[in-house]
């Protein structure tokens, strides 16, 4: 129960609304986009990955999806993802790897 008090007095509240549940819809290239990124993950936290020509393929796979969606130009994002460091790539890979996911505070 719950006791809601102004300055005109006191209410008794006795249901609190249940917790609101989120829908999330996820598109075909959202999903494709997660998938590609997870798969290229593992591959640019190795020493040298980034560096490695299947990792690079992946990059690009993940850049077209990317750049398509958000309409951007794919030559300078691979251009602005191959002169990033590996530390930098593997944050973009694993937030990307999320894509689609509902974020959740706290939990």
């Amino acid at each position: 129960m719950i006791v809601l008090c102004t300055s005109l007095g006191c209410l008794n509240v006795t249901s609190v609304p249940a917790k609101a549940e989120a829908v999330v819809v996820v598109t075909k290239t959202e999903k494709e986009i997660a998938i590609k990124a997870a798969l290229a993950y593992p591959m640019v936290r190795r020493e040298d990955g980034h560096k490695r020509p299947a990792y690079k393929w992946r990059r690009h796979r993940v850049a077209q999806l990317v750049a398509r969606s958000l309409r951007l130009d794919l030559v300078r994002l691979e251009e602005a993802l191959d002169k990033a460091p590996r530390v930098n790539q593997t944050a973009i890979m694993a937030g990307l790897s999320q894509v689609g996911k509902p974020y959740v505070f706290g939990e």
